[in-house]
């Protein structure tokens, strides 16, 4: 069974790289903003890709304590333990994750990919 201070580890791992997330997506969205209409050759377009790249590891960096969370949450529920603190953690790294999806999903579109 997980302890408190279990679950607000991964919530905090899961917010340090969501922070890095959000330092980073400004200067992806401007290497982004400056590739668009770019040919496939284009060096902008590359360093835009490399940024999007970047920014796409970080988010699973935000995704790893979900998985460990989720665990917790099928162990939690084969015991009868409480789920409260597991599912509010949950939540709030979804949200994050969710976050950088949307972020993600529109860089890559302004790319054409």
């Amino acid at each position: 069974m997980a302890s408190a201070g279990d679950i607000a580890s991964l919530v905090a791992s899961a917010r340090q790289a969501h922070g890095r997330f959000l330092e980073l997506r400004p200067r992806t969205a401007r290497l982004v903003s400056a590739a668009r209409g770019g040919g496939i050759d284009n060096s902008a377009r590359q360093i835009a890709l490399v940024a999007l790249a970047e920014l796409t590891s970080i988010r699973s960096d935000t995704q790893l304590p979900m998985a460990e969370l989720d665990l917790l949450q099928a162990e939690a529920a084969t015991t009868f333990a409480p789920l409260d603190a597991i599912n509010a953690a949950r939540a709030e790294v979804s949200a994050m994750v969710s976050e950088e999806d949307e972020v993600l999903d529109s860089l890559a579109r302004q790319l054409g990919l």
